[in-house]
């Protein structure tokens, strides 16, 4: 088998180039939608070949894949966080509801464009896509169950109350540039919500 050469790390310049490539994509798609939107427009806007754009991504597809990996990199994160049992359980959820408001708010038109065009992915990303959104899901049922499990929570259906949670932060985005409020203020009070709900 031919020894397939690994592809040259990004220069500054082309991780700016990247950067733009998905701003502009997803102004597109929110303005075009992603069937009405092709990969020569979003070049002609970026001011590079259709040649050139292929360079950083090979398909439509792939490159909302790329959008959707790029803005949930500091969700990850806090993910991640939630899972050190060092950390109080009241912290963690705290620190989840303000990640997952930021991120809805930092990037209303992406996701808008994602609930509305997710199923152009292709198989391999959709599985992608839903894998992450499990272990989102995972994460806060862990912490509802060891809130319960600590006395911390009262005893309840946590099957029948998560997608009530997750209902609420994955809206955030319809709404809060109505509100006036700043994030940590929308998230507070949505923690505050979910909190009255759930505590002894």
């Amino acid at each position: 088998m031919p020894f397939k050469k690994k592809p040259e790390p990004l220069t500054i310049a082309g991780q700016e180039m990247k950067t733009l490539i998905l701003k502009t994509a997803v102004a597109s798609f929110a303005q075009n939608s992603y069937q009405g939107t092709s990969m020569s427009e979003i070049a002609s806007a970026c001011g590079i070949t259709k040649a050139g754009l292929y360079h950083y991504f090979k398909t439509k597809t792939d490159l909302l894949d790329h959008i959707y990996e790029t803005v949930n990199l500091s969700l990850s994160e806090a993910i991640s966080h939630s899972m050190d049992k060092e950390v109080p359980t009241r912290q963690r959820l705290s620190e989840i509801v303000h990640a997952q408001v930021s991120h809805q708010i930092e990037f209303p038109t992406f996701l808008a464009v994602f609930w509305r065009e997710r199923f152009q992915l292709e198989d391999a990303a959709r599985k992608r896509v839903r894998a992450r959104e499990k272990i989102f899901e995972q994460a806060l049922e862990d912490l509802l169950l060891e809130g319960q499990q600590s006395g911390l929570f009262r005893q309840f259906n946590v099957e029948n109350v998560l997608p009530a949670i997750f209902g609420t932060l994955n809206t955030v985005y319809r709404w809060a540039p109505r509100s006036n409020k700043k994030p940590e203020v929308i998230a507070d009070e949505i923690l505050e919500f979910i909190l009255s709900g759930i505590s002894k």
